[in-house]
């Protein structure tokens, strides 16, 4: 799965068709992943793609604002920074 943007709330995503592909694949996967890296962290587009409790693990690339590490603990996602 990718992101426009990472927040709190969860994933969103700028184009309309990616974001909605983007909703139906996951059901069908057995452990989703996102890829983000830090220039996702707060950023919101406009077409949400899930909750934080949507997707198993997010990697990214350096560590992200303590407000979305409580969030992503809270929804049992893990995070791999590479």
């Amino acid at each position: 799965m990718g992101s426009g943007g990472i927040a709190p709330y969860g994933l969103t995503d700028f184009h309309p068709d990616e974001g909605a592909t983007e909703r139906v694949v996951p059901a069908n996967a057995s452990h989703r992943c996102v890829p983000a890296d830090s220039s996702r962290f707060g950023r919101t587009a406009a077409h949400r793609v899930c909750a934080l409790d949507g997707f198993h693990t997010l990697i990214t690339d350096t560590p992200f604002p303590a407000e979305l590490h409580t969030a992503l603990s809270r929804a049992g996602t893990g995070v791999i920074t590479a």
